[in-house]
Formats: C-alpha cells, structure tokens, sequence
C-alpha cells in the first residue's frame, strides 16, 4: 500500500506545529485582549443547516463534504465556522447581546488545491451579534491589524460594502443579475482584466460589459474613491454612509487616505509591496465582493502584498440578515464576523524554526533517576524539560540536543551531584559554568521569550 494523505491536507510534524500554535496563541490572545469568548462546535452539522439558502449558497455548496450516519441521516463537514455559529446563537436564546466569540478550528472543502489552498484548514473567526452599530465593523478592522502587528506582518485590508455593489447594479439595470456579475466583479484580483470582461460580457453583453467594469473599478484614495461614487441612490448612499463613520472610527490609529489602491492586480501587488510601511492599511476597493452572498454591509478582505501567498489571508463582514432569516421569526440579529486563514498566514510567515517546546536538555551520565529528579524540580518552574531516556553517552545526547534547537544542556554527573550543583550550558553562546539548581532556573527562565 502505497502513503499518502488526502488530497489538499497535510500532515503537521513537530517543528511546523510549533511554528503554528505560536500563531494560534498569538491570534487567541488579541482576541481575548478585546473582550471576546471563545466557542466550539461540532466538526459535523446536519446538512439541511449547511445547505440552508440563508447560509453559504450555491457556490460553497458544492465543496461541502458530505457524510451520512448509520441512521442514514445526512450531514456535512462544516465549511466555515459562521454557520455553525448562527445556529448556536438561535439554539440559546439566553445569550447577552451583543455576544462577542471567537472560535479557532478546522474547516473543510472540497474545492479546487493550490499553494496556499486546502481542503482541510484552519479558520480563527471573531463575531458580534447584537449591534448593527458601525463601531462593531471598525473594531474588528482594527483587531486584524493589530493580529498581524502582533505577528509581525504588514496588512492591507481591503474594504467595500455590498450596497455600493448592489447601488451600482441597480443604476446599471442589473437587479436580476447582480449575483452574478458581483461574483465575477469579485475575481478582478485573481484574474486578468480581459478574462474578468469576457465573463462579464457573457451575462450582460459585451457592450455593456466595459461600461460596468468602468462603473465599479473607481480608483483614488479613501476620500476620493467615496466622493467620486454616484449620490443618487437610495442603497449607494447608506454603503457611501456606512464606510465614511467605519472609516473616521479607524482614523485614530492609522488613517492616511494619501494611499491610494488601484485595481488591477499586477498593479495592485506592485504599488502595495512597495509600501513596506503603510500608514494606513485599510483602503476602499470598489471590486471587493466576496463570494458569499449572505454579506449585507461591510466588507472586508486583507492580503499580504510581497509575500509569497497571494491569496487573501483572512476576510469577512456583516451580515445582518442571516441569522434571522435562518431561524425565521421577526427578532433582528445583527451580526458582523472576520476570519483569519491560519494555514495562509503560517505559509506567508516562511514556515518554522523550532523543532522541539524544550528549553532544557538533561544529560544525567547514566544516572536517570538523578535526570528524573533534577527534571521534576524543572518541570516545577513551569520549565519545558526532556532528557535522556534511553542511556545514550554524553557526546549523542549534546548533539540531540543541538540538533534540536534546544537552548541549554544541563549535566549531571557524580562530580555535580557530588556537589549537589549541574553544569549548565548555554548552547547559544557555548558558555557553560556549575551552579545550583536554583541559579540554573532562574538563568533559564530569564532568558525565555
């Protein structure tokens, strides 16, 4: 028999979990810094809830991975963790509003595999139900780039609201086929221009194809894209309205609208990775739809400009019907969500650098219950400790222990224990001395990260 993994998943071997907790942690940890709680779900829903025209649509029903029970009732893997959390919500109707969560935790699609692009992924999604306020949608664009300050990455955030599309559609005359050429508007930063305009000109002609794009691709800074839009609809003026105040709410952070976004994507990545230090990145692109069609607001997507992937690495927005047409009835959820793709971002931050949680190596000369005691007191300090388990000699365990990228080598042999002392090694500057037990942890643990 042949190994091999599924297609579009992958195994994670020590040094990459590592690498990738070290984001989990990061992400959890600004979450929770702005006051959300984390949720979990089931892996498996019932299919009737993931195929519910109010949740995913078309498009992503075709990549849900269905399963069947031995009571053949069907289900699914789920394809993102927003669906299983309106279900949540309309299951407890005891929930404070509004009602901030996080959840960390796989997802699955059977989709098209690429670099950067699974089947099976990791999702860290943050939600508010219960406020329609535009101050909701303006936290959770400030908490992205404070998630990837705090990682070390430089942002853009591209941001629209799907009234301009759907105000634009309707000066256009496109009412009945919004959908679809919001779905092809959408692809402008995947394909080429021409291959946009012939999709385009396949739904309304290819007349009238040039005039559209010419309609939605507006270009300038924040200020200038919004001035430049048409005032003379009802739906345009609430996303113009509704970008201005999410926009002014970031402002005190880092708003510049000197930036400017052009939309095509050759041009994009270019003027965007030069721009290593952007004074604000959160800028308005007129083409930004999102593929999901329960998005009634803000929206929102963010890339990596000059990294390898190019895809987007964590996008989202407000869906303020979703969870009521769900559940049926008249009580109005509003609820807006963003959701980082930590799979994508692992593969932008390069992959890993440490092969091993251990900050401490015992070698014990043969002696292993001197290791396991020393060990005990290590593991006592909250110290990350491994040592020689199967007798192996000094000069094998050193080089373990280098390998493995593990910062400091304690020995105990009978002159030490003699002593009641070990001699500690700093494997990054090669120094080593003998000390007590006591000073060897509070050197190790001075000098953790």
């Amino acid at each position: 028999m042949q190994l091999l993994n599924a297609p579009g998943t992958r195994d994670c071997l020590p040094d990459e979990a590592i690498a990738r907790k070290r984001i989990l942690d990061t992400i959890k940890a600004t979450f929770e810094r702005y006051g959300y709680s984390p949720l979990e779900t089931p892996a498996i829903e019932r299919f009737d809830v993931l195929s519910s025209k109010y949740a995913g649509g078309d498009e992503i029903l075709k990549e849900t991975f269905r399963v069947h029970d031995q009571g053949q009732r069907e289900l699914g893997l789920r394809y993102d963790l927003t669906v299983p959390f309106a279900r949540v919500v309309g299951m407890n109707p005891q929930l404070k509003m509004p009602f901030k969560r996080y959840q960390v935790d796989k997802v699955w699609r059977d989709g098209p595999i690429s670099k950067a692009r699974y089947r099976e992924f990791w999702q860290a999604d943050v939600d508010i139900v219960g406020c329609a306020a535009m101050t909701a949608d303006a936290e959770l664009l400030m908490l992205a780039v404070d998630v990837f300050t705090k990682l070390g990455l430089v942002p853009v955030i591209r941001v629209n609201n799907r009234k301009i599309l759907e105000g634009l559609a309707q000066l256009e005359g496109l009412e009945d086929k919004k959908d679809a050429v919001i779905i092809a508007l959408d692809k402008l930063d995947k394909l080429k221009r021409e291959d946009v305009l012939e999709e385009l000109a396949g739904i309304t002609g290819k007349d009238k194809a040039e005039a559209i794009l010419g309609r939605f691709t507006v270009q300038g800074t924040n200020e200038q894209i919004l001035d430049a839009l048409p005032q003379d609809n009802e739906l345009l003026q609430q996303g113009i309205s509704e970008l201005r105040e999410v926009l002014a709410y970031c402002a005190g952070a880092d708003n510049n609208d000197k930036q400017s976004i052009i939309n095509t994507q050759s041009t994009k990545d270019k003027h965007l990775a030069n721009n290593k230090h952007l004074a604000n990145p959160i800028v308005i692109d007129t083409t930004l739809a999102r593929g999901l069609s329960y998005y009634t607001g803000t929206i929102f997507e963010i890339i990596l400009p000059g990294s390898e992937v190019k895809s987007s690495v964590g996008g989202g927005g407000r869906y303020d019907k979703m969870i009521q047409d769900f559940l049926g009835g008249n009580q109005q959820f509003p609820a807006v969500g963003i959701s980082f793709g930590v799979d994508r971002i692992y593969d932008a931050m390069g992959g890993a650098d440490k092969k091993t949680t251990a900050k401490a190596y015992i070698i014990h000369f043969k002696n292993p219950q001197a290791g396991f005691d020393l060990a005990k007191q290590l593991r006592a300090a909250m110290i990350n400790t491994d040592l020689d388990l199967v007798g192996r000699g000094p000069s094998k365990c050193l080089q373990y222990a280098q390998s493995q990228g593990i910062p400091f080598v304690l020995f105990l042999g009978e002159e030490e224990l003699a002593q009641k002392k070990v001699r500690i090694k700093d494997m990054t500057s090669g120094t080593e001395d003998t000390v007590g037990v006591a000073d060897a942890i509070a050197r190790i643990i001075g000098s953790q990260d």
